[in-house]
């Protein structure tokens, strides 16, 4: 029942190791009654994985022990957070539909969900029009992931924020949304305007009117990540669809996202994807564009 849209390296059982996906999108949809689904990542994933339960129920594991997924729930692990899960005894049935993604940054708000453990975030969605809207583009999204064209992913990523929408629609009405600070709003938007321009914490602290020391807690707090991070994640996640969808060299997209080396780039996103930028061009049927005079990176 399986169908991943971006290859990942193998699904793992409890007890083995972690391997990075090879993509940066890909989805399943699995409805398991055995522990045929057990997995265990002490060390996350290096995207983000959202879960949505379907049917049934589920365990997750954090660092704290261990929380049940619920019918109708959304659950939002981010990078580098230990986790594990499976089914849940004893009746062993969990129907959930996964994806994992690199999130553009103006869904920010949309990925904050209600924290109920230190790196889980979770929603139970509490009006039933909400979650059939929710849990139908959440099927199109695993079901246009599969259609093997140039546009599939970019189809998938489109139905995938309309169920985070959704979401968002039913956590105000819990209000338990967390929102944005005004102040990391402004820094987040000034990375985003101008993926190529350098600027020092200190510097960004004093454009969103913070000390440094405040910006730093805040941003790591309601981001998730350091602002330096945050851009070079952008710019791996603006670079992925700029080898997906144009002819561009790579040479040419590291200058459009900032990188002043292509050598440079290639190994920051072979680091951040799990791939050279050449081989995921060719996992996602881009056109892949060779000068006589330009040298082949080293992968």
């Amino acid at each position: 029942m399986t169908n991943i849209a971006r290859n990942l390296e193998g699904s793992q059982r409890a007890g083995s190791a972690y391997r990075r996906p090879v993509f940066a999108f890909a989805t399943g949809h699995y409805d398991n009654y055995d522990a045929e689904a057990d997995a265990y990542r002490p060390a996350g994933t290096n995207d983000h994985l959202l879960t949505y339960t379907k049917a049934g129920r589920g365990r997750i594991g954090h660092a704290d022990g261990d929380f049940v997924a619920e019918t109708g729930s959304i659950t939002l692990i981010p990078p580098g957070v230990l986790h594990d899960y499976g089914v849940l005894e004893p009746s062993p049935h969990w129907e959930r539909i996964w994806v994992h993604f690199h999130p553009p940054g103006n869904w920010l708000d949309l990925l904050h969900l209600p924290q109920i453990r230190a790196g889980l975030f979770h929603l139970q969605l509490r009006d039933d029009e909400l979650k059939s809207k929710v849990e139908t583009r959440f099927l199109d999204m695993h079901r246009l992931s599969g259609l093997g064209s140039a546009h599939a992913e970019r189809l998938a990523m489109n139905a995938l924020e309309e169920a985070l929408l959704w979401c968002d629609v039913d956590n105000a009405l819990g209000s338990s949304s967390v929102w944005l600070d005004p102040r990391v709003r402004h820094g987040v938007e000034f990375i985003l305007s101008d993926l190529k321009r350098q600027f020092s914490v200190n510097r960004l602290a004093k454009i969103c009117g913070l000390s440094r020391s405040r910006l730093s807690a805040l941003f790591h707090q309601q981001v998730g990540t350091t602002p330096q991070r945050f851009q070079e994640h952008q710019r791996m996640v603006a670079a992925s669809r700029l080898l997906s969808a144009s002819s561009q060299s790579v040479a040419e997209i590291a200058a459009e996202v900032g990188f002043a080396s292509p050598f440079y780039f290639s190994l920051r996103f072979k680091r951040a994807m799990g791939v050279s930028p050449s081989d995921y061009r060719d996992g996602h049927g881009g056109i892949a564009r060779r000068r006589p005079h330009e040298p082949r990176l080293l992968k």
